[in-house]
């Protein structure tokens, strides 16, 4: 029986018990379900705001914390998949459609998961009367009385700082059976008490029920059925002016948007269009530029939308070629300047935006324009850059007493330097030469100063500081905008494609950087000493090419990390941080998965070699991805070619460019992170749902076997150049944190992984051509059970000179009775002994054997038994077998009567598989 034979009585009963969502699927399943429902916008509005609280719709949850208006996640790349729906349009839009009260604001932001305000549409509010359709009451959001109580004091807490709030918050904690608060005792403490702790603070007290009202009240979001794109809000005539200044003109309204981190200036108003250009930009940390010298920190961009008048679609203020964005611009006048010409200057109020300005005055009037703009833009930067330079030095040159400072040492470095020069003087590369070259003195006069500075003198100039520490960074910034500034006069025609066709104004975007961080994350360019080799890890940004990068760090290693995404790797940022080694650590993007990122990456590495800025060293390809399941009878075409390009043609694709960068000085070892799923001799049955991956790892170890080969009868130097395949050992990343079907024994961490194949990578070189294969590492004596029909005679033991036989006999008596015990007169695999060659210990190679012993024990049914001594036990814990007794025996010390009480562990395992 279908609902559409439902009488309408039952219907009327059933209908508000559904979702929004399915409220309108029935309404369009026929015609009597859509005469009876009747929806209205408002159903149609419920239906979006379910919708955009689902991540397949409305991308993950934007976390707003309204105290210092932080957005986590921050990266651009996440924001960029997040929908929020529109009461006017009936659209899900991303947040360039709204402005940040529509966003950010309580009552407008979308609810916390799993809270009551979230819930709060589980059920759609379509009533049926006898006059038709009714909407949902008012009360439908309205807030309990607690909350009520919340909601009045939240005043309290953030509102004016008095004797009278203070009494009056301290009453409400009591009233409200608060125990706590910032870790004093509220129960024992008086008015008095509290009022003087909250003057030593200097702020009210923070309350926990406060902050879990902000975090997950069922208040949040109860007015998103009002909320309004910026579209919707301008057809209503109902733009909000921006503080301190205006919403933009009649024609041209504006609206303010996120705030976001860039590198520098240039990124905030030309994204990327240094691309296609030959001369390639320094990816170097410049230090804002403020009128008292340069910080070492960076303020976030606000980003303006506005609405173009031509195509009448809402872009961000960059494409308006405003004329005063070399600054930190803010709309705070009636009327903007833009685009200023000889026969006056064009406002903003109309103006269009780059593809309208295209269309209406054709492309080379737009290149020409775009050549003025961004020459403006370089010109303005240009300037400031040269007073960056010059600071240190007028400030040294000021007359100023510095007791660490000697003043004569001053005047001799300083002795015929020009400072006050404008960018375009004819003398200018002379001047800047000039302050290049007196650039090593002042360092190493301020280094002097500092280790003399025995009254701290000198932490009163900070800036000079970080002058002197980012001088060559400015000095490579400056140069490189001098040499763009040329060549765009030269390719007009790039412009006009950049500005049309370019990257988007947040994809240089970076994260928001904490509070302890001097900068944002951003790449660092590849310069390195140029004695010590630097390693190359491509997949850094977590789990083992992290941790390679960690410890190689630690070791004082040159290292560059290769990231897919460098907005995706902020642990990687934070570790080179907390080791200081930016100087040492190189970040730089590459996808392992495209060629083109492969090639631009391996472009900048052969850059750096080929100008003697760092010597190739070892290279690590860690990337590698894993989707499971991929089962063989049920992946995708696409989910299969993502593991082979990812996990096979990727990486060998890096080493093949990597190993031609320099055929006199190729890399000294080549190493894949590889997997024991890929083995092609002993094939891991058990491991469901890893076809593609297994594949693709198989197909890895055969293409590294074929290049070790060839490299092998290369004529060049390449034959010195080691490769190497390491599996890491059930590793605990990121990348593993799966459910499986079966237990996972003998996982690892990525410190022990790491330092394992650290050492193994040592131990290889050019020698291990000469090492015989048949080396043994490790060994292990298995006794397996015998068949019934087998005729089998244990060889007899051959013990060396000086063994206490009597001693051997109880202790081989001891074990058997612990054997019965354990496993009964069931045959079973029994370790009689392994062991390890010291040099190789902690590398997993004894896991390998072990296991080895487990997987006969799967596979014929049969238990596991062994003694295990008291320092390996926790070997063998971990490798998932089970301890069930000890056995101790006195023993004689040799040489004397005493005796000591020697002991082991029996373990056990049963078969978990067939």
């Amino acid at each position: 029986m279908s609902l559409q034979d439902f009488p309408d009585e039952l219907l009327v009963l059933i209908i508000p018990f559904v979702d929004p969502i399915a409220l309108i699927s029935l309404s369009q399943a026929n015609r009597h379900l859509r005469q009876l429902i009747q929806p209205t916008k408002r159903h149609f509005i419920e239906r979006l705001l379910v919708l955009e609280c689902l991540e397949a719709h409305g991308g993950p949850y934007l976390d707003v914390r309204l105290r210092n208006f932080s957005l986590h996640p921050s990266a651009s790349d996440e924001l960029k998949d997040m929908r929020w729906a529109c009461a006017g349009c009936l659209k899900l839009r991303s947040h360039r459609h709204f402005n940040n009260k529509a966003l950010y604001r309580l009552r407008y932001k979308k609810p916390t998961p799993k809270t009551n305000s979230a819930e709060s549409l589980a059920l759609t509010s379509w009533v049926a009367s006898m006059r038709g359709v009714k909407s949902a009451q008012k009360h439908r959001f309205s807030a309990q009385p607690e909350e009520r109580s919340l909601r009045r004091h939240r005043g309290l807490y953030s509102g004016s700082y008095t004797d009278e709030t203070i009494e009056k918050w301290y009453h409400w904690l009591r009233r409200n059976g608060v125990e706590r608060v910032e870790g004093w005792d509220l129960q024992d403490m008086d008015l008095d008490d509290f009022r003087g702790i909250a003057r030593y603070w200097g702020r009210m007290p923070s309350l926990q029920e406060y902050h879990k009202y902000l975090d997950d009240s069922r208040n949040h979001g109860f007015a998103r059925l009002k909320r309004l794109c910026n579209e919707c809000l301008f057809q209503d005539g109902r733009l909000q002016r921006i503080k301190n200044g205006r919403a933009g003109l009649a024609l041209t309204p504006m609206q303010p948007s996120r705030r976001v981190y860039y590198y520098s200036a240039l990124d905030r108003w030309l994204p990327g269009f240094s691309d296609g250009l030959d001369h390639k930009r320094p990816l170097v940390r410049i230090p804002r530029l403020l009128e008292s010298g340069p910080v070492p920190f960076s303020e976030p961009w606000t980003l303006y939308m506005v609405r173009c008048a031509g195509c009448e679609q809402w872009k961000e203020l960059r494409t308006f070629r405003l004329s005063v964005c070399g600054a930190r611009w803010s709309p705070t006048k009636t009327r903007a300047a833009v685009n200023r010409h000889t026969q006056g200057s064009v406002q903003l109020d109309g103006a269009r935006c780059h593809a309208c300005f295209a269309k209406e005055n054709g492309t080379e009037r737009f290149g020409e324009e775009l050549m003025r703009w961004i020459s403006e833009v370089i010109d303005e930067q240009l300037r400031r850059h040269l007073l960056a330079l010059s600071w240190g030095y007028r400030r040294l040159k000021a007359n100023k007493e510095r007791p660490a400072i000697r003043v004569q040492e001053v005047k001799e470095i300083l002795k015929g330097v020009h400072l006050e020069l404008d960018v375009d003087a004819a003398e200018i590369d002379e001047a800047v030469n000039g302050w290049i070259t007196r650039y090593p003195q002042v360092k190493n006069m301020w280094d002097e100063a500092r280790a003399r500075d025995v009254s701290r003198s000198l932490i009163r100039e900070a800036s000079l500081d970080v002058w002197i520490e980012r001088f060559q960074d400015i000095v490579n910034y400056w140069f490189w905008m001098k040499a763009i500034r040329e060549e765009i006069q030269q390719k007009p025609g790039h412009l006009v494609d950049w500005a049309l066709h370019g990257r988007d104004d947040e994809e240089l975007a970076v994260t928001k950087p904490k509070r302890k961080r001097s900068y944002a994350p951003r790449p660092t360019p590849i310069v390195m000493e140029t004695n010590p080799k630097t390693w190359v890890i491509v997949g850094a940004s977590r789990g083992i090419g992290l941790e390679l990068v960690k410890q190689l760090l630690e070791r004082g290693e040159q290292v560059v990390a290769a990231v897919r995404k460098l907005s995706a790797a902020p642990k990687l940022f934070d570790l080179i941080e907390s080791q200081k080694a930016q100087d040492r650590c190189t970040v730089e993007q590459c996808d392992i998965a495209s060629d083109e990122s492969i090639s631009k990456f391996v472009g900048k590495i052969s850059d750096a070699v080929n100008n003697k800025r760092m010597t190739l060293g070892n290279v690590v390809l860690n990337a590698g991805v894993l989707q499971y399941p991929n089962r063989a009878t049920e992946l995708s075409f696409a989910d299969f070619a993502l593991h082979l390009h990812t996990n096979t043609i990727g990486p060998i694709i890096c080493a093949q460019k990597l190993l031609n960068i320099s055929i006199d000085a190729p890399p000294p070892k080549i190493i894949f992170i590889s997997s024991d799923s890929g083995s092609a001799s002993q094939f891991l049955e058990f491991e469901d749902g890893f076809g593609a991956y297994a594949a693709s790892k198989s197909a890895l170890n055969q293409m590294i076997r074929h290049m070790a080969a060839e490299l092998g009868r290369s004529e060049q130097r390449k034959r010195e150049t080691v490769v190497l395949a390491l599996h890491p050992g059930e590793v605990a990343t990121d990348m593993a944190d799966i459910q499986l079907s079966w237990e996972v024994k003998g996982s690892i961490s990525p410190a022990e992984s790491v330092a394992g194949m650290l050492g193994v990578i040592a131990e290889k070189g050019e020698a291990d051509s000469e090492k015989s294969l048949d080396n043994v590492i490790l060994f292990a004596k298995w006794s397996h059970p015998v068949d019934p029909g087998e005729d089998y005679v244990e060889p007899p033991w051959i013990f060396p000179e000086g063994i206490d036989l009597d001693t051997l006999a109880a202790w081989t008596a001891q074990a058997a009775e612990a054997e019965s015990r354990a496993v009964g007169s069931t045959p079973c695999y029994r370790l009689s002994f392994t062991a390890t060659d010291p040099s190789h210990g902690g590398r997993g190679a004894g896991s390998l054997l072990l296991q080895w012993g487990i997987r006969q024990s799967n596979k014929s049914g049969s238990p596991l038994y062994l003694e295990s001594t008291e320092e390996a036990a926790a070997f063998y814990k971990k490798n998932g077998l089970i301890a069930c007794e000890v056995i101790s025996l006195p023993i004689r010390i040799d040489g004397n009567s005493e005796t000591q009480t020697y002991k082991e562990i029996v373990f056990t395992y049963h078969p978990t598989v067939e």
